[in-house]
């Protein structure tokens, strides 16, 4: 998947070969290739840049691509003409340009959601339109089931760790999220869902756990290493965490205990 500042969103087909003109093959594709020849398929175009774009997971009842852009807009298009769901685009939810997407699966009760993130400040939880595991079956756009204002643009979405656990009120699903919230810095997310009626809605809650203040330029991007081994399966044990920030340049390496 591609998005581009001309607002496109779409596929290539990288070729596994490189061939000359006489179409006699004459390498592989490597990191070092300069210039694929390749037909972009477009999916959806923003009227705008396009900031982001995901595949949903294989697992979902549906194939297809969700992507946010500048005229924040939050669009679905489906793989193929003969995918059950039809496309949609959403203009109201978003106060600004969305900015990331994070596709999540609640087991085991089968809830899918999504995440997104936006220069409007708001890291959200919305459903799944025409999927009756996740609101209405004839549910024609994506509703916001929780969003939490984050003081900065949420501009990348990572998910840390997950779990599901049954509770004396119900079921609970747990989510650890990391985002770089440009101007805000990098935060670590808690969210949360209580299920009180075998999956038919339910209980959203929020908090941030961390926030990493150190740059002094705009946070665009984090990302996170595991643990290993035995010693990493412990809920106390730290997680390494990168983050970096753009006019300053810098480049941060911190850890993170969610023991804590």
């Amino acid at each position: 998947m591609i998005t581009l500042t001309n607002g496109d969103v779409g596929t290539v087909m990288i070729p596994p070969q490189v061939r000359d003109r006489n179409l006699k093959v004459v390498g592989v594709v490597t990191a070092k290739q300069a210039i694929i020849e390749t037909e972009l398929n477009v999916t959806f175009h923003h009227s705008l840049e396009a900031w982001t774009t995901t595949f949903l997971p294989p697992t979902w009842p549906f194939p297809g691509v969700l992507s946010g852009g500048d005229d924040a807009v939050l669009a679905y298009s489906p793989l193929s003409s003969s995918d059950i769901s039809p496309s949609w685009s959403n203009r109201r939810i978003h106060g600004a340009g969305v900015t990331a997407i994070l596709p999540l699966t609640i087991a085991p009760v089968e809830t899918h959601i999504y995440l997104t993130g936006s220069y409007d400040d708001h890291l959200r939880v919305l459903s799944v339109p025409g999927w009756a595991g996740s609101g209405s079956a004839h549910q024609k756009q994506p509703q916001v089931l929780h969003e939490h204002n984050l003081e900065g643009g949420v501009w990348r979405l990572k998910l840390i760790t997950s779990s599901t656990i049954q509770t004396i009120k119900g079921t609970r699903y747990t989510a650890t999220i990391l985002l770089s919230c440009m101007y805000a810095g990098a935060k670590i997310v808690e969210l949360s869902l209580l299920l009180e009626d075998e999956g038919k809605g339910g209980v959203w809650d929020s908090k941030v756990v961390t926030t990493f203040t150190e740059h002094e330029s705009i946070c665009y991007a984090c990302d996170v290493q595991m643990p290993s081994g035995e010693a990493g399966k412990g809920p106390n044990d730290a997680r390494t965490i990168l983050s970096c920030s753009f006019y300053d340049k810098r480049l941060c390496l911190w850890k993170w205990n969610d023991g804590e």
